[in-house]
């Protein structure tokens, strides 16, 4: 392919991120996953990832109930909490506070597995972080092509995609008008 583009100046390449329901499910668990972090007073290195969230974990437990709070209110936590209960006919075991402190977590995973997945659930992904990842990924397609296959910087092209795909990124060949003359 490489051979072939080279032969043919005034054929560009493009490459089009694009994102799918994957990509916002993806977003919505490092939201949480951050905002749990924050939470315990953890920064993940610049660019890193946050660390998984344990759920099994006292201070994580907390973290995540006043995560909850935070983005709902104590009144919706309760109800959560509450309506787990009933759901379950077993009344919820909540984190102790004061055990917290001492690394004792509430034996209840299950009700934190599901606070957790209730936050991820509810968590906002907005369209332009959608479409700031869409462009991350084209861009680095891009530098590949460039750097790795030495193909002409000049002759390719990012671009994010108008509507969600399945696809990471999209290559197509354009043909580049100023250069066919």
């Amino acid at each position: 392919m490489a051979y072939g583009l080279a032969k043919r100046p005034q054929i560009r390449l493009v490459a089009e991120g694009q994102t799918g329901p994957a990509d916002r499910a993806a977003l919505q668990r490092r939201d949480v996953a951050r905002a749990v972090d924050a939470k315990l007073g953890r920064t993940p290195a610049a660019g890193g990832d946050p660390e998984p969230v344990n759920v099994a974990d006292a201070k994580t437990q907390r973290a995540l109930e006043a995560v909850f709070a935070e983005r709902s209110s104590d009144e919706a936590l309760d109800k959560f909490a509450a309506d787990t209960g009933k759901a379950r006919g077993k009344e919820v075991e909540r984190a102790n506070a004061a055990l917290a402190l001492i690394g004792r977590a509430s034996a209840d995973r299950a009700f934190y597995e599901a606070l957790l997945k209730r936050l991820v659930e509810t968590a906002r992904v907005t369209d332009e972080a959608l479409a700031r990842l869409a462009g991350e990924r084209a861009q680095a397609v891009a530098a590949h092509m460039t750097t790795a296959l030495a193909f002409p910087a000049a002759r390719t092209a990012t671009r994010v995609a108008k509507a969600a795909g399945e696809a990471q990124v999209k290559l197509e060949l354009e043909l580049d008008t100023a250069a066919a003359k």
